[in-house]
């Protein structure tokens, strides 16, 4: 545990390798903790540089481009074969930088008084905390919980068929992120920072080195399980990164908007590959079938195709605190802050996961009653599509998903984070 009760403005700085949609709570937790009269410095990748910088908030680069890496060739191939050789290649892409990440880390988080992480740069974060012999707080958007009451976000769904099901599945979790990684972290520890190694098994959701502590970023009522239960560390309330008041819709957009019912908005994010655009073909036809509207958010490629049309409107990116709440409902493809924001939204969904926690998350929604079953490999056809649609246009459906709006929406999620971390004590 750490106290920076008496410091004054204290200097964060955060680590994150990840997509910009994984990096974007952490811009909004960097903004409030620097609302709050502390300074920030947001370590990522370089591409990310001027959006974060836009935000007044301080920025270090990172080598390489998550973006880039996303539609690359190799990328694609990958997707092709599945999750596996994805987790591969993405883990052979990060040994032939993680030298580079290291001392881009220590450069970035020189000067700081607290570092803060989440998966992506924990790592990187962990060694150089223990580098400058400052406080780590580890900051995760996803419940990495030793605990029998939730089942692990990478973990088969067979497994959380008990408390020890669940146990063993968030184990697993861990260890599938750093088993992979351990050799060559280890070895960047001691050729970058003469440090020994960092262990056999993962740190992830725990102390080590007695200098972490937990955060999560995450709404309680997304997990009932957890409402009555203390837990390590704090789970805040989501850290939402709001654009709705500066943002400025095209005008075609508010024509299509109001000239009929809400639309269905479908959108995967930063997901790229084959199976990405057979589920945006798939989903597009099982709409037109049922009758229904589409915004087609971020998808550049299909503007050519379906911009002319009466039924859809692409759209090349929109905020989703601006763009969810006007929808019937979303599909999408399962990340953590993107299915907060449907949430906190009050709209059903279909999750398509396609990668990483995203199956859990499409879970997580079905057993609140706010979705069908994710639609995942064999399920991911017309006739399924039309059954989840019709699901989420259920009243009942559609009820739940606004009641738990509403309790997302009552939270302060930065608010909060900002609380526990202006307010530590060792």
């Amino acid at each position: 545990m750490f106290s920076i009760l008496g410091m004054g403005i204290v200097r964060y700085s955060f680590i994150c390798s990840d997509s910009y949609g994984g990096v974007r709570p952490y811009i909004a937790l960097a903004c409030g903790l620097q609302q709050a009269g502390h300074e920030v410095r947001l370590v990522a990748p370089q591409n990310f540089e001027q959006d974060i910088c836009r935000k007044g908030v301080g920025f270090a680069p990172l080598t390489g481009d998550v973006e880039a890496f996303l539609k690359s060739p190799e990328y694609r191939a990958a997707s092709r074969k599945g999750f596996f050789a994805v987790q591969k290649l993405a883990f052979q892409k990060a040994a032939e930088l993680f030298n580079h990440w290291m001392r881009d880390s220590l450069i970035g988080c020189e000067g700081s008084d607290v570092i803060i992480a989440g998966i992506g740069g924990h790592p990187m974060a962990e060694a150089v905390a223990q580098r400058l012999k400052i406080p780590y707080v580890q900051a995760h958007l996803q419940p990495l919980l030793n605990t029998p009451y939730l089942p692990g976000p990478l973990a088969p769904a067979w497994m959380s068929f008990s408390g020890l099901g669940n146990s063993i599945g968030n184990l697993i979790t861990r260890e599938v992120m750093w088993l992979p990684m351990r050799g060559t972290v280890n070895r960047a520890r001691k050729e970058v920072f003469g440090l020994g190694k960092a262990g056999f098994w993962s740190s992830l959701g725990k102390e080590r080195f007695g200098q972490n502590s937990l955060l999560f970023g995450f709404s309680r009522h997304v997990f009932p399980q957890l409402s009555d239960r203390e837990m390590p560390g704090r789970i805040t309330g989501y850290w939402f990164l709001d654009e709705k008041e500066t943002w400025v819709p095209p005008e075609s957009l508010l024509h299509f908007l109001r000239s009929g019912p809400p639309p269905v908005v479908l959108g995967f994010g930063s997901m790229k590959g084959e199976k990405v655009e057979h589920a945006v073909a798939v989903a597009l036809q099982a709409i037109r079938k049922l009758g229904l509207r589409t915004i087609l958010l971020g998808a550049e490629s299909e503007v050519g195709k379906d911009g002319g049309s009466d039924l859809v409107y692409a759209l090349p990116s929109a905020p989703h605190d601006w763009i969810y709440p006007r929808a019937a409902l979303v599909i999408q493809h399962g990340g953590a802050g993107t299915v907060g924001a449907m949430l906190r939204a009050g709209v059903p969904g279909v999750i398509v996961p396609f990668a990483a926690e995203q199956p859990f998350w499409g879970r997580q929604v079905a057993s609140l009653g706010c979705g069908p079953s994710p639609l995942a490999d064999r399920r991911m056809n017309e006739e399924c599509f039309i059954k989840a649609i019709e699901t989420c246009l259920q009243a009942s459906v559609r009820e739940k998903a606004v009641r738990l709006g509403q309790l997302i929406s009552a939270e302060k999620g930065v608010q909060s984070a900002v609380d526990y971390l202006t307010s530590r004590r060792s």
